[in-house]
């Protein structure tokens, strides 16, 4: 399969520009942006082991973003013709296309309820962001290479992790493997019923402005120094702070607590 190679900076491709290729990336991260009336929204970063750029071998239509390299990143490049054999045919390219593919149509899925409860233009949900994100930490940008220091308490015990990937996604730990494809968590969380915790609770992303906690349409919220946010909120996302910051999952008196320092 044919491997690219794109220097810090350089365009996968453009908002608008037709297209037939998709691309896995294989290392490297991929800012994925989107301009509307001049403004440009940063929709989120991907990592090695997702894909993007499907869509266009799948409705023929114009680039619906623009895919940006943000470090020096290698990708492979897929066609309709190999999709076959370089996804559907290898069992972990598969799930990590569908986990990718799910995560997007729930993503999907709980802007619109929250468009439909908000009554809001859907147009304006293409790109969400949150009052206060483009300040991000302090208003500093952020070093591609910045980690996070992630303590937690639930009903397994205390962990403690430093985390450098991102989104670093958070949810209920599942009883079966096969589930694992409709939950692509990073970090999965023991709860006990009733559930405070999500399959798909949360993330911690980190943009060029900041790190910050998204909700990730849980039943029962999360609160991020004190701020609830979810889909019973007008807010979806929170920055963090500088230092210590505390997210709990799920309802205030839940015992699955994390305490994040930056």
């Amino acid at each position: 399969m044919q491997l690219k190679h794109f220097e810090r900076g350089e365009v996968l491709f453009r908002e608008g520009e037709a297209g037939r290729e998709a691309y896995r990336i294989v290392s490297g991260h991929v800012e994925i942006t989107l301009t509307e009336g001049g403004k440009t929204t940063h929709l989120g970063i991907l990592y090695p082991g997702e894909i993007l750029g499907e869509m266009a071998m799948i409705d023929d239509k114009p680039r619906a973003a623009t895919a940006r390299a943000s470090t020096a990143t290698v990708v492979e490049v897929i066609t309709e013709e190999n999709f076959m054999d370089a996804v559907l045919q290898d069992p972990e390219r598969l799930k990590a296309y569908l986990g990718t593919m799910f995560e997007r149509l729930r993503g999907m899925g709980v802007r619109l309820r929250q468009a439909l409860r908000n009554n809001v233009v859907l147009s304006e949900e293409r790109g969400p962001s949150i009052e206060g994100d483009k300040d991000g930490v302090d208003g500093v940008v952020v070093d591609p290479n910045a980690t996070i220091s992630l303590y937690g308490q639930h009903p397994g015990g205390p962990f403690e992790m430093r985390i450098s990937t991102f989104p670093f996604r958070i949810g209920r730990r599942s009883p079966t493997a096969v589930a694992s494809v409709f939950s692509a968590n990073d970090l999965h969380v023991d709860d006990e019923p009733p559930y405070q915790v999500s399959r798909n609770h949360c993330a911690i992303e980190r943009t060029a402005r900041g790190f910050l906690v998204e909700d990730r349409g849980s039943k029962l919220g999360t609160i991020v120094n004190g701020m609830v946010i979810g889909e019973a909120t007008s807010r979806m996302k929170v920055p963090l702070r500088r230092g210590d910051n505390w997210i709990i999952l799920g309802a205030a008196e839940s015992r699955v607590r994390l305490r994040a320092v930056v």
